[in-house]
């Protein structure tokens, strides 16, 4: 019998070994495809791992779990919480991208650790971990005057701005 998972390729290549990447700068053409794979726009943008973002907050009462309907504590709300470290992903290659080109959320995964009081600051920080293709993944922690707040990763896709628009429903 041979192990779940075995002889499936995720097509995920880990390299030699899990810690931090190596820090390396790459050219990233974009091709953008639809269902059956047929390119439908690029753009080249240039990143590098390493980059680094930055996101600061100070928590009000529209920021809660009961203002975000994601709980009933007037606390820092998981929603706002993560909201805020996309927004530093977002700072931390804000300028590698060209005029047509921005990136989506894809993925979260997320620990929100402890609790946050209306009329604290909450800073997060972000940093592109790495490059797969267009997906970019980062490692996000958020602190407020106690410490560490919540930590995780989150994915990022780089697409043609127009394109991505004209998927939306009417």
């Amino acid at each position: 019998m041979r192990p779940f998972g075995a002889g499936l390729d995720s097509g995920l290549d880990l390299g030699p070994h899990r810690g931090p990447w190596p820090r390396r700068r790459q050219t990233v053409l974009a091709v953008l495809t639809n269902y059956v794979r047929q390119p439908l726009a690029c753009c080249a943008v240039t990143l590098e791992t390493g980059m680094r973002g930055s996101a600061s907050l100070l928590v009000g009462e529209e920021d809660t779990a009961r203002a975000m309907r994601s709980g009933d504590a007037e606390v820092l709300g998981s929603p706002r919480l993560i909201a805020l470290c996309e927004q530093a992903t977002v700072d931390a290659i804000a300028a590698a991208l060209d005029e047509g080109s921005t990136s989506v959320g894809m993925r979260v995964q997320f620990d929100h650790l402890q609790p946050t009081p209306v009329g604290a600051e909450v800073h997060a920080e972000a940093v592109l971990e790495r490059i797969d293709g267009r997906r970019l993944k980062f490692t996000v922690s958020a602190r407020d005057s106690g410490g560490i707040v919540a930590a995780g990763k989150i994915t990022r896709v780089v697409v043609d701005r127009d394109r991505f628009m004209s998927k939306c429903c009417a």
